[in-house]
């Protein structure tokens, strides 16, 4: 269809069809940053969102026993760097995701540390 459209018409329509084929690209290429974002908002919503049941859980026990505290400091170890990375790349679905992360975690070892 292009090929038929661009022997009947002339230079300029030429010229035109292809700038709107890279309207057409860059939209796209938009699109797909802000699926992106979206999809990196709802990973971290559902990977931060993973530890309140089990903060919930300690609370009402009184017990975070079952938890290693090396795991524990090595996962804020891990989250500090998310976050470290999500500053270099100005990512905010990484950044909230881990700063909420880290808090829900340091919930974790206060108790912990308090029974």
């Amino acid at each position: 269809m292009l090929v038929k459209l661009i022997n009947r018409c002339s230079r300029n329509t030429i010229i035109y069809v292809t700038i709107n084929l890279e309207n057409i690209i860059e939209q796209s290429i938009i699109l797909w940053r802000r699926m992106t974002t979206y999809i990196g908002i709802l990973a971290g919503a559902l990977t931060t969102g993973c530890l309140i049941p089990q903060i919930i859980k300690s609370y009402k026990t009184k017990s975070a026993k079952d938890f290693s505290m090396i795991y524990l400091v090595t996962l804020i170890a891990g989250l500090i760097l998310w976050i470290v990375y999500g500053l270099s790349l100005g990512d905010l679905p990484i950044i909230i995701a881990n700063m909420v992360a880290i808090t829900f975690i340091f919930s974790i070892v206060f108790i912990k540390l308090k029974y």
